[in-house]
C-alpha cells in the first residue's frame, strides 16, 4: 500500500473513530438526561414528604404519625442522595470516555501526521 492509499484508509479510520465518538456521546447523554429525570423525581417525593411531616408535626398529629412521616422523610432523602450519587458516577464514567476517546483520536491524528511527514520529508 502506497503513502497516498495510507493516509487515506487513515483518515477514513478517523472518520469511522468520529462517528463512533459521537454516537457514544448521544448514548451517554441521553442515560445521563434519564437519571437527572430520575433524579428530580427522587427530589420531588422528598419535597412532598418533607411537606407532610411539616402537616402532621404541625396539626401536633399522634406521634406515631409524626414518627413515620419523620421516618419517611428520611427514606425520601436517602433516595435523593442515592439518585445524585447515580448522576455524579455517570457524568464520571462519561468523562472518563470522552477522554479515552480524545486520546486514542488524538493518537490517530498523530500518525497521520507522521504519514504526512514521510511524504514531505526530503529523506
Amino acid at each position: 500500500m502506497g503513502v497516498v492509499e495510507e493516509l487515506e484508509a487513515q483518515r477514513e479510520a478517523l472518520t469511522q473513530a468520529c462517528a463512533v465518538a459521537d454516537a457514544e456521546d448521544r448514548v451517554a447523554q441521553a442515560r445521563c438526561d434519564q437519571l437527572l429525570s430520575e433524579f428530580a423525581g427522587s427530589a420531588q417525593r422528598l419535597e412532598a414528604r418533607a411537606a407532610e411531616f411539616a402537616a402532621v408535626a404541625q396539626a401536633g398529629g399522634p406521634p406515631s404519625e409524626v414518627s413515620a412521616a419523620a421516618v419517611a422523610v428520611d427514606a425520601a432523602r436517602a433516595d435523593a442522595m442515592r439518585a445524585q450519587i447515580r448522576v455524579v458516577d455517570e457524568w464520571a464514567a462519561i468523562n472518563k470516555a470522552r477522554l479515552d476517546r480524545a486520546h486514542d483520536l488524538s493518537q490517530q491524528v498523530s500518525r497521520i501526521c507522521e504519514s504526512t511527514s514521510d511524504l514531505t520529508d526530503p529523506a
